[in-house]
């Protein structure tokens, strides 16, 4: 949004744009404000971590801060198919601070998460 880019970035600045990557961490300036990280601190950055148990299978996905404007949502594939991302639980909306997505699996079944991000309308 406008006074997001503003904010950031002062008026008429070509690193401001939503596909723009000032700070190079490979986000993009959308894609930060989505999250909900600083697009010009190449340390900040949207990463979930994997909280593990004893035994080192993973139980669930933590997003270490949550933005406000931005619902998230994590979601399962075992086969990287497009078409075959399931959705796990229910979305969540931002709280300005960590979010924790259980996750539940079997001893054998493997599979590839990701988190969805969408912004508030």
């Amino acid at each position: 949004p406008d006074y997001w880019q503003q904010q950031r970035f002062g008026a008429n600045n070509r690193d401001a744009l939503p596909d723009a990557d000032p700070d190079h961490d490979g986000q993009s300036n959308f894609y930060e404000f989505l999250a909900g990280t600083n697009p010009l601190n190449p340390r900040q950055f949207f990463k979930p971590k994997v909280v593990r148990d004893s035994a080192g299978r993973p139980t669930a996905y933590e997003l270490p801060f949550s933005a406000r404007q931005t619902f998230f949502q994590l979601e399962r594939n075992e086969t990287l198919f497009p078409n075959d991302w399931e959705v796990m639980g229910s979305e969540a909306q931002g709280t300005g601070n960590s979010i924790v997505f259980p996750i539940t699996q079997s001893e054998n079944d493997e599979a590839f998460y990701r988190v969805r991000l969408r912004a508030r309308e």
